[in-house]
């Protein structure tokens, strides 16, 4: 039977009901109990798509919104981080130290029992000057060779000593360090600044770590345009001159940031995060074409990259433990100690694989 559809009718202005399609199905008795169905399949009509695209669009317009109310946020706390932070100061002024092997720093001790520290670091000294060191590392780098977040210590910034002491005990050797840093300095301060302290020491280094890249991409924040491409020649750059001041056989170490130890909010953490990436890719990119280019130069050592350190789960057995300084940027102690071992197993393996090939 056909019956007319009220003028109202969306189905019924766009097609009629006969080509509207109608099963029915008798059942067998006794099975399901239930006589006959109905199913009616609707026309796709053109009102139908039109209110399928609003649909879309109105689904993409929400997903839209909500991306800029989460960047609007994050530029937000951006910019209050930025007001609000208040730098640390350095906690040492001490630049150059030697790191002996524990056992030999322990026997020193049991024989010198009746004296204080002041005796151990002048048998230090002693044997510095008595046997020359077998292996020199250089610090060049920002705030974080300076040790700001961690404590003043008459020993020296934190992470220096801390990576040298681990070489040492690795590698059973003397490891002179020195450290030379510029608070807030990007890539062009440490040539303007750092370079011209190597060339005056005309001291050969076997390994020279450059901690650089946060002030780098900082600018940011303040409006200035820094790509990574433009900060990946600057570097280049930068590894040329230290080559020319320390010597081919001098290998450089290029760290990446330690931005997962910082306490930063959500979504101001995430972005952070990515744009460190950025910047740590260039470094890991300049590593990378040092080693193809290391059999086509007079270059003995690539340069070396060494990935993010990443704080370890809580147990447990072991709460949470806090690895950064009360500015929520650089590293406490606690994430020196954390990132100097990293950096430390990261140069030892590497120093192992090239010794057997020398």
């Amino acid at each position: 039977r056909e019956t007319k559809a009220s003028s109202s009718s969306m189905w019924a202005r766009a097609r009629p009901l006969s080509r509207v399609s109608v099963r029915l199905g008798v059942s067998r008795p006794g099975l399901h109990g239930w006589g006959a169905r109905l199913a009616l399949a609707p026309p796709r009509t053109a009102a139908w798509e039109g209110a399928s695209l609003q649909v879309v669009a109105r689904y993409c317009w929400r997903a839209a919104a909500s991306f800029a109310v989460v960047t609007s946020v994050a530029l937000g706390q951006a910019a209050l981080h930025e007001q609000s932070y208040r730098p640390l100061p350095e906690p040492s002024s001490r630049k150059m130290g030697l790191e002996l092997p524990t056992e030999l720093a322990r026997r020193l001790k049991r024989e010198a029992l009746d004296k204080a520290e002041r005796l151990v670091d002048r048998c230090r000294r002693r044997l510095s000057r008595r046997e020359s060191p077998r292996f020199r590392v250089l610090f060049l780098g920002d705030s974080l060779v300076n040790g700001v977040g961690g404590e003043r210590s008459e020993g020296g910034p934190p992470l220096p000593r801390r990576v040298c002491r681990a070489l040492a005990d690795k590698l059973d050797v003397q490891v002179e360090w020195r450290a030379l840093g510029v608070t807030g300095g990007d890539l062009r301060a440490m040539r303007s600044e750092l370079v011209p302290e190597i060339k005056r020491d005309g001291l050969a280094y076997d390994v020279v770590v450059v901690m650089c890249g946060l002030n780098d991409f900082k600018y940011l924040a303040r409006g200035e345009l820094r790509t990574p491409w433009a900060f990946r020649d600057e570097l280049q750059t930068l590894l040329a001159e230290i080559r020319a001041e320390c010597g081919d056989k001098t290998r450089i170490v290029l760290p990446a940031l330690p931005v997962a130890l910082a306490s930063f909010q959500e979504p101001l953490r995430s972005y952070i995060i990515f744009i460190a990436n950025q910047w740590d890719q260039q470094k890991q990119a300049v590593a990378a074409k040092s080693r193809q280019l290391l059999h086509n130069t007079n270059c003995n050592k690539s340069v070396l990259f060494v990935d993010a350190v990443v704080p370890p789960p809580p147990l447990p057995e072991r709460p949470a433990q806090t690895f950064v300084a009360s500015d929520g940027v650089h590293p406490n102690e606690s994430g020196y100690e954390l990132w100097a071992q990293h950096i430390a197993a990261v140069l030892y393996a590497a120093h192992s694989q090239a010794a057997p090939a020398s």
